[in-house]
């Protein structure tokens, strides 16, 4: 997909993950991600080269959680439909889901 758009929800989803574990953490998860069917390993290998970007972002070392998860699948549900013409950041994505009580406020 080289949709501007879609690039920018992939950059900014990845910023998130890395921000809150690393690199190590974001890498366990795509492959968690594959191993339950959300992506296919040909974008799980896509991701990871985009992952190679985020090697000097600071991260929080929190550990990705259940709601970072939640919030994965419901991006990853927003590119598949294509519902993602209508949103221009993750953090509107984010806020999608703390308004519907699906997460609980966090710092993005």
């Amino acid at each position: 997909e080289n949709d501007p758009t879609f690039i920018a929800i992939i950059i900014g989803w990845l910023n998130y993950l890395v921000r809150k574990g690393g690199i190590k953490e974001t890498e366990k998860a795509l492959e968690f991600y594959e191993r339950i069917n959300w992506i296919t390993e040909d974008v799980k290998i896509r991701l990871l080269e985009y992952l190679k970007g985020f090697e000097n972002v600071e991260s929080k070392n929190e550990g990705i959680k259940p709601e970072d998860h939640l919030l994965t699948l419901y991006i990853i549900s927003k590119l598949k439909s294509r519902e993602y013409v209508k949103t221009y950041r993750i953090k509107d994505l984010y806020n999608e889901l703390v308004n519907k009580g699906i997460i609980k406020p966090n710092e993005l």
